[in-house]
């Protein structure tokens, strides 16, 4: 049977895929090599050089590369299913079986406003918000809490998120466009992530989130990764809440989404209505393929409950200089493996570095140590890229 897998970085579905005896066409923003090792073939949107400014740029460009080489794979070859990190209207019209949600569904919960209101009609913990377009009610609004989150309505990976205090406020503001903005109080406790799905009674996944960790060549709130399974309180209220949201805005599969715990409180701050980041971590610590789970509940099939094995996690190294990959990086625990010659923008992402252990702290010592020694041995700094 043949597959479609589509998306920016859309090599664990098209991995899972595979091992589930699918031939996988694979369309994705980046061309790493284990993507190619898991695909009959992939069209890649970058080749030589790594670099996400024009994936936000040129948004339009990437909409149409993804566009042609679908319509391309199925003019060409007996499509049976179609699985996209994100859901697109000319997915939707292919008549072809698409395991997501829907492209409606997905605009519509990914709009941190609309999720903001939905908590607030559900009686869900939200930090206190407030969204403008106007620098002067962001100026006063900041004065008011002390210091605050500013984001764009819609993103991800904590792009374009500013920590704001009444020191720092007249400098930011003076960056940002005239854009609508989401400025947002500032909570100081625990960012964890959890993975969910409506079969089952417990969580897939709960993880704590590394944001923003220098040593991985992040800053501010740039997302890293995730360590887990970690046990966190009001763990059953927290999933119903998720469920809750799932069910308010029609989400089916594993979705999942971000929150912090402060004095025993919750405050749910993102949710995501598909495959996360985290997916590579529910693999490694239960052992199963977790693309048979996202499709059984598409179709509504009875999902079996499945036992924790390992501790996993998973972090993004980012390019700390200009760099190229000047050796092998091999597969043994890195994941999205660039080719050897391969140009990286600072502030790139080089790789994942994956680990599981049956002792959590083990995990997060695991990756550094590989973190470590891709840094020192397999790249080198270059002027330009």
């Amino acid at each position: 049977m043949n597959a479609i897998a589509i998306g920016n970085h859309i090599r664990p579905v098209s991995c899972s895929l595979k091992s589930l005896g699918y031939e996988t066409f694979s369309i994705s923003y980046f061309n790493d090599l284990d993507i190619r090792m898991c695909s009959r073939e992939v069209y890649a949107y970058l080749s030589n050089v790594i670099e996400t400014e024009s994936l936000r740029k040129n948004k339009d460009n990437v909409e149409k590369f993804f566009k042609e080489k679908f319509n391309e794979i199925l003019n060409k070859k007996d499509i049976k299913i179609v699985i996209p990190k994100r859901n697109r209207d000319f997915i939707e019209k292919s008549g072809i079986e698409v395991i997501s949600n829907s492209y409606n569904v997905q605009k519509r919960a990914e709009n941190k406003i609309n999720l903001y209101k939905a908590c607030e009609r559900l009686g869900i913990n939200i930090p206190k918000y407030m969204v403008t377009n106007k620098k002067s009610r962001i100026i006063s609004f900041v004065e008011e809490v002390k210091s605050a989150v500013l984001k764009p309505a819609e993103g991800s990976h904590g792009n374009g998120i500013f920590f704001v205090n009444e020191r720092n406020i007249y400098k930011i503001v003076s960056k940002i466009n005239t854009d609508e903005y989401i400025v947002q109080e500032f909570i100081s406790g625990d960012s964890f992530n959890i993975n969910l799905v409506r079969g089952l009674s417990k969580p897939l996944y709960v993880s704590m989130q590394i944001v923003g960790d220098s040593f991985f060549g992040a800053r501010d709130f740039l997302y890293c990764g995730n360590v887990g399974y970690v046990k966190v309180e009001k763990e059953k209220e927290i999933l119903n809440a998720f469920l809750s949201l799932g069910e308010y805005f029609g989400i089916r599969g594993i979705y999942g989404g971000d929150f912090i715990i402060k004095n025993g409180n919750f405050y749910i701050v993102d949710l995501n209505p598909r495959i996360q980041g985290s997916y590579d971590c529910i693999e490694m610590s239960y052992g199963e393929n977790p693309l048979k789970i996202h499709i059984k509940d598409f179709f509504e099939e009875k999902i079996d409950e499945i036992k924790l094995k390992f501790f996993s996690g998973r972090a993004i190294l980012y390019a700390r200089e200009n760099c190229k990959v000047k050796d092998s990086l091999g597969f043994e625990n890195i994941r999205d493996v660039p080719e050897k010659g391969v140009m990286i923008k600072k502030g790139e992402p080089i790789c994942t570095v994956v680990a599981k252990s049956e002792k959590l702290e083990e995990v997060f010592l695991k990756m550094r140590k590989i973190a470590k020694k891709i840094y020192e041995k397999k790249i080198e700094t270059v002027d330009t890229c």
